[in-house]
């Protein structure tokens, strides 16, 4: 499944790979996502079966998750793009 995804507005088009890569990795990492858990009290369940997939996009709860998430990974992963190190 697919969703609308919207990059930072500060963000130049050059970039945009690797925010996509960046994001990916975060994910996949399971210290990230408890990260996100912890600061947000979402919790990610994987679904179980091919119904629990049915639903959840029937529900919109995995996109709405994604949509959160990236939020929070901008502000806590990511950064600005125009950030002092």
């Amino acid at each position: 499944m697919s969703y609308q995804i919207e990059v930072p507005d500060d963000l130049p088009e050059y970039a945009i790979p690797a925010w996509l890569s960046c994001l990916r990795w975060s994910l996949g990492e399971e210290k990230i996502r408890d990260a996100f858990e912890r600061d947000t009290g979402i919790k990610y369940s994987a679904p179980r079966c091919a119904l629990d997939l049915l639903i959840d996009d029937a529900t919109g709860w995995r996109e709405n998750y994604v949509k959160k998430f990236i939020a929070w990974f901008n502000d806590n992963v990511w950064g600005a793009w125009d950030a002092q190190t």
